[in-house]
């Protein structure tokens, strides 16, 4: 007769649980935060300005000579353009920032809910998996278009 040494069940102890409470509450203030910054922001097609302070100019125009080679050129104007309305203006610099300016807005929500419910559910993580990809594609797609069809 063999006896099965089975490993002991997993408790999650409530350090643990306090750490995953501490990550949901960052993320959660994360996207509230970006999602305001983009409300407040005075933004038009050239530039940007938060809170009084100029945004950065892109490094890799800056060191190419090019925005044709950055996959995120105009996406930060955009997602303000699109979060304070303006759906053309965003829409002429970088289509990308329309869906960003979404997932933005549905981040917030989704942590926020996994701090009100404790955890994730099921269909959260598979909306939170949807909305990494959304992300991934609205800088690549605008950029591969962009690279490959000028």
């Amino acid at each position: 007769m063999t006896i099965l040494n089975l490993p002991p069940k997993k408790t999650s102890s409530p350090q643990v649980l306090n750490e995953r409470h501490g990550e949901r509450l960052f993320w959660a203030t994360f996207f509230g935060v970006a999602f305001l910054l983009g409300c407040l922001a005075d933004v038009n097609v050239v530039r940007a300005r938060f809170l009084g302070f100029e945004a950065p100019p892109c490094i890799v125009e800056t060191l190419f000579g090019s925005h044709n080679l950055c996959p995120g050129f105009g996406l930060t104007r955009s997602t303000s353009l699109a979060i304070q309305g303006q759906w053309s203006l965003a829409w002429g610099l970088n289509p990308g920032g329309i869906l960003i300016a979404f997932v933005l807005m549905g981040g917030f929500f989704l942590y926020f809910m996994a701090l009100v419910r404790g955890g994730f559910t099921q269909k959260m993580l598979f909306v939170k998996r949807v909305g990494r990809n959304l992300f991934l594609g609205a800088v690549l797609a605008p950029w591969c278009c962009r690279v490959f069809i000028q």
